[in-house]
Parts: C-alpha cells; structure tokens; sequence
C-alpha cells in the first residue's frame, strides 16, 4: 500500500485561485456510491491483452504514463528513468533519450507529452527544461522553462500555449503556469493554497482543451480558458462527499511535509475514505477513479453524459477496476501488472486470458486495451 501511496503521491499542491469563474449552470455529475457494481460489459465490448515485449534492453517496472502516437506506445518508467518506444503489438523498438550530461541527456525525468501539431515528443525535467525530440527518439533541441518555479512535474499543451503544473515550496506558491512557448514567459498562474491536500496529477486534456479537478478541496473540475479557469464540471457523490473541515491540517504551518504525512495517514487509516486518483473525459463519459486507500481497492466511474446514467466498475478487493493512463472515443488502456491478474482472468476472455497465463513472473507488464460500445 505504501508503495502505491508512493507512486501516486508524487506530488501535491492545492488549487486556490485569484482568477477563478465559478458558474451557476456548472454540470452536477450526482453518483450514489453505493451502488451496486457494473459489468465490465456494461461499458466494453472488446478487451484485447498486449503483452510488452521483454528483453534485456527492454526492461519496465512501473510506467507512470503511457501515450499513444504513429501507432506506437510511449511508455514512461518512473522506476528506471526511461522513456521506451513500442509498437501497438507490444514489440520493443526503442528508447528515447537517456541519462547523462551530453546533449539529449537527462539527470532526471519528472513525466512525458507529445505535442501532436509538430509530432513532436517532449520528456520533462524537474530541474526547469524540456528535451524535444522526434517520434523516433531523434534529439532535436532544450527549451529552459521560466526559473520561478520549484519543481516542474506535468506538461501540456493548450492550443499555441503549454500548461505546466509544478511542486509548490510553500503555500503561496502558484503551481499551474500558461507559458507562451516562443519566449518561455509566464502568461497566467493559478493554484495556490494548503499545499498538503492537493494530490498527484490535478491536469487532463481532452479536445484540444486542458481541465484541472480539485482532489481533496471539492469535487470541482476546472477548464483552463486564456488567464481564466472556469468551472466546467463537479461530482456530487451526496451523503459520501469529501468535508476537508473535518481534517487536522494547518495553513500556518511551515513545514509542508508535517501537514503531507498526516494526509497519507489519514488515507490509509480510512479517515480520508476516498480520493480522485485519476479524472478524464471523452465525447461519451465523464470519468474518475476513486481510490480507497484504507481498503485498497477502486471504484471506476463512467458517467453518460447524454442519458445521465453511470457505470460503477470495481469497489471490491476480489474485483478490477479501470485507472486508465489512455482515454479517448474509442478505447482507454491500463497497464495490467502481474498481481492484477488473477483477477482479470476472471472476466477476460478466453484467448486473452491465455497470454496471461503464458507469461512469466518478471515478464513485462502488460497493456489492456478496452473498447468502449
């Protein structure tokens, strides 16, 4: 459990903006918690296993992101520091970049992105820059990000903008950045506050746009608009929502680290029932995972955002649930590990259950590719 906390917790901020639009016509996303879970089939028609290939130069432990450009999968792991290339079969191709000094070298990645206008893919470094490089890993230049910023986790791209998200050093530090890429200068800023109750990856893109939900604060998901944020959207789970008044921390204190530790022991002593480890959206759902620290499990939540009906996969130990790192019209993709599989071999079909079973235990993970209806 402490290793997922781990993962997932890698960075926290807390999102308090001067330049905030709260709307009254924001879109209730109302979910009784307590429902009785979903089929997988509710949701997918198709669930297809991609074994990634495993070679001695092709090592992965824990992919923390995984994109999807050219018919290839990029594959960031955190645990190695390496950024590696497959085919949409799972065949090792490449790696891009590696550590080191030189030109094209890094001393340490923070997470990936491709900008998809110039098919371009860029590996983030903490320390305030970007590599770019080529979709076949070919260096091409290093763009220095703007020096006020502590600790750069997160990039994306926002039309002609790009939207970082940073580690804050203190309360009143500002964590989301609009950065014009021609002259790197800071456009707008947002997301200062109690730095201990923001949680790991608060930034998603879907249609061209960047939206930013508030973890533990509310359930409100922000869109990011010019030198606004407007409120696009908020879960409402009723009798189960999140009351941050009943938790123990300080916004006077001046070490972060006292007021974060306490946030992890509250998640898993269960007096944090629930957090939102991972939000998206396509054309068709709304979505969030909720994760259970306490009970170590998932609850994946498809809203319909037509018809108003959810879908609720997972909730149960015995049960999986979806944390997709892939999320579009089509399909999403998680990444199966090898302790997940007994459980998914439970409700997989035949032929795919079968290239689980033919793996071995320090095999690569692999990926699921599920195809919505």
């Amino acid at each position: 459990m402490k290793e997922k906390l781990f993962y997932f917790f890698v960075v926290v901020i807390l999102s308090g903006c001067s330049q905030v639009k709260n709307t009254s016509d924001c879109i209730e996303l109302k979910v009784d918690l307590n429902k009785s879970p979903n089929e997988l089939q509710d949701v997918f028609s198709r669930m297809d296993v991609i074994p990634l290939e495993t070679t001695d130069s092709s090592f992965v432990v824990y992919p923390m992101k995984v994109l999807e450009c050219a018919n290839k999968f990029f594959i960031y792991d955190i645990h190695t520091q390496r950024v590696l290339i497959f085919s949409d079969k799972g065949k090792y191709l490449r790696d891009i970049g590696r550590k080191g000094q030189g030109p094209g070298e890094y001393t340490w990645l923070a997470s990936i992105s491709i900008n998809p206008k110039e098919e371009t893919i860029q590996l983030l470094a903490p320390f305030g820059y970007y590599l770019n490089y080529t979709l076949d890993g070919c260096f091409i230049d290093k763009k220095i990000l703007p020096d006020t910023k502590p600790n750069y986790q997160e990039l994306f791209h926002l039309n002609d903008k790009i939207v970082t998200w940073t580690l804050p050093g203190s309360n009143e530090d500002k964590c989301i950045s609009i950065i014009n890429p021609q002259t790197m200068k800071v456009i707008a800023e947002y997301g200062s506050g109690l730095a201990a109750l923001k949680l790991t990856h608060e930034l998603y893109s879907y249609n061209g746009k960047v939206f930013h939900p508030i973890t533990l604060e509310n359930n409100n998901v922000y869109e990011l608009i010019g030198d606004t944020m407007k409120l696009a959207y908020c879960w409402d789970f009723g009798d189960d929502n999140f009351e941050k008044r009943s938790l123990d921390l300080s916004y006077e204190s001046e070490d972060a680290h006292v007021e974060y530790d306490k946030v992890l022991e509250y998640i898993e002593n269960g007096k944090i029932t629930f957090y939102s480890g991972n939000q998206q959206q396509n054309d068709k759902y709304y979505f969030t995972c909720l994760r259970y620290g306490s009970q170590d499990y998932d609850k994946s939540i498809f809203y319909h955002k037509e018809s108003g009906e959810y879908f609720i996969l997972g909730g149960r130990k015995d049960l999986p649930s979806i944390y997709p790192l892939i999320f579009n019209d089509v399909y999403v993709v998680c990444v199966l590990h090898s302790k997940d599989f007994e459980k998914w071999t439970k409700v997989l079909p035949a032929s795919e259950c079968k290239k689980l079973e033919s793996m071995k235990e320090d095999d690569n993970p692999c990926l699921l590719k599920l195809y919505f209806k």
